[in-house]
């Protein structure tokens, strides 16, 4: 009978793991999500390379003359951008008809200078000085310099646009005795390529 009992209690302790366990649910294993994507990556507006553009806007002269006006032609240029600052060199022809009181009329303006600012995603600031040549009939040509700040935006497609304000100085006018000052407001557009 030992026997017996010995492999009963054989038998139930080996049952017993199978029976074993409480009435609740069983616990459910978390799900495997897959990995969230990447969030997309902004990059700026990289300003580097040559460019052609149009601007247009108004003239204002002072000093020892004065006179205000339309102003407009043409520029070309070239950038470098640094990462998160860009510098470069432009050349521009204005062309213009405003009346210069008792001198005859400014007929166009020359420039090269140097540009050179920060820059945010899409949007240049810079400051902009260099080398000016006017022509005034009645008084001649004379060389000055030019400084400013501007601004430009990329819309996209290699196209910029922008604003711009210049201060011109000319001093003894062709020796003419005669200072002149000029201030120019214009918007611009450029293509990028």
């Amino acid at each position: 009978m030992m026997k017996r009992v010995s492999a009963i209690a054989a038998a139930l302790s080996l049952a017993a793991p199978a029976v074993a366990g409480t009435l609740d649910e069983p616990a459910v294993e978390p799900a495997i999500q897959p990995p969230a994507a990447p969030a997309p990556m902004v990059t700026a507006r990289n300003w580097t390379g040559g460019y052609l553009g149009g601007r247009l806007g108004w003239g204002d002269l002072g000093r020892d003359v004065s006179g205000d006006g339309a102003i407009g032609g043409v520029f070309a240029g070239y950038l470098q951008d640094f990462g998160g600052f860009a510098a470069g060199v432009e050349a521009g022809y204005d062309a213009a008809n405003i009346n210069v009181e008792e001198a005859g009329r400014l007929k166009h303006v020359t420039r090269l200078t140097v540009r050179g600012g920060p820059t945010f995603d899409n949007v240049f600031v810079y400051g902009t000085a260099g080398a000016a040549r006017a022509r005034v009939s009645g008084l001649g040509s004379e060389t000055g310099w030019v400084a400013g700040v501007g601004a430009e935006v990329d819309v996209g497609g290699g196209w910029s646009v922008g604003g711009e304000v210049l201060h011109h100085r000319f001093d003894d006018f062709n020796n003419s005795d005669i200072d002149v000052r000029a201030n120019t407001f214009q918007a611009r557009a450029a293509f990028r390529f």
